[in-house]
């Protein structure tokens, strides 16, 4: 299937039926084919000549990093970045690719690709917050200082305008990726703020993504106090089920 035929009109109909509905709509009114997409867009809500219609549809809908994310997973990455709230990790052991990816998310779904130079991966390497875009990026999570300061950036930003953490984690699964962030401080009232986790995969030169929003609403595990002011020390405080 052709990159763009997935895209849907306002109307809902997708371009792959949209060319359908114009070859019929030709063959019923002897008129060119030009014209008959031309007409067919604007019945589906766009009035403008097809190929503009479907350049919007592009602009607006079309996967922006394809050769890492499925259209659906797509879709969800757009609607993150819109409301720009909250937290999103990615998780990966070493080689996995996860500050790569997070690089190239940042560049691609937020608005600095438009606004200014894109970003490289040494920019990402420490604490910083973006201007134009107004995300936090942190580097990597690995203590209950670092989860902390980004939260706090978050918030410190959301009193004038709302902002995205960006982060990383060292896990070989999304399952061990929430327990470290329990392990170091992310309690039960702050598990809404990680809106999506995406876990990067690096095995026998085969690269993999797997992206999984609101992951505290699907994965159970311990919740994890410290038991002294050491950011070394803790204790298993209660459970909420078991890590899936």
């Amino acid at each position: 299937m052709p990159m763009i035929d997935h895209l849907k009109f306002p109307s809902g109909t997708t371009v792959s039926q949209a060319k359908k509905d114009a070859k019929k709509y030709k063959r019923q009114h002897s008129c060119t084919q030009t014209q008959a997409l031309n007409i067919i867009a604007n019945k589906n809500g766009i009035d403008l000549h097809w190929d503009k219609a479907v350049k919007r549809l592009k602009e607006t809908q079309a996967n922006l990093l394809p050769d890492i994310f499925s259209n659906e997973q797509d879709q969800q990455l757009r609607s993150i970045f819109s409301e720009m709230k909250e937290i999103v990790i990615f998780s990966g052991t070493i080689g996995s690719g996860k500050a790569t990816v997070a690089t190239e998310v940042i560049n691609a779904y937020s608005l600095i690709t438009k606004q200014g130079k894109p970003l490289t991966l040494k920019e990402c390497a420490t604490t910083f917050l973006t201007s134009k875009t107004n995300i936090v990026f942190s580097g990597e999570l690995r203590h209950p200082m670092d989860l902390e300061i980004l939260i706090k950036d978050i918030e410190e930003t959301e009193q004038s305008t709302s902002s995205l953490g960006i982060a990383t984690v060292h896990a070989s699964t999304i399952g061990e990726a929430l327990q470290h962030l329990v392990r170091i401080g992310l309690n039960l009232e702050r598990f809404s703020k990680v809106k999506a986790i995406i876990h990067c995969s690096h095995n026998n030169n085969q690269f993999g993504v797997e992206l999984q929003t609101n992951p505290f609403e699907h994965f159970h595990l311990p919740i994890i106090s410290r038991s002294d002011n050491s950011a070394d020390s803790y204790s298993e405080q209660t459970y909420i089920g078991k890590i899936r």
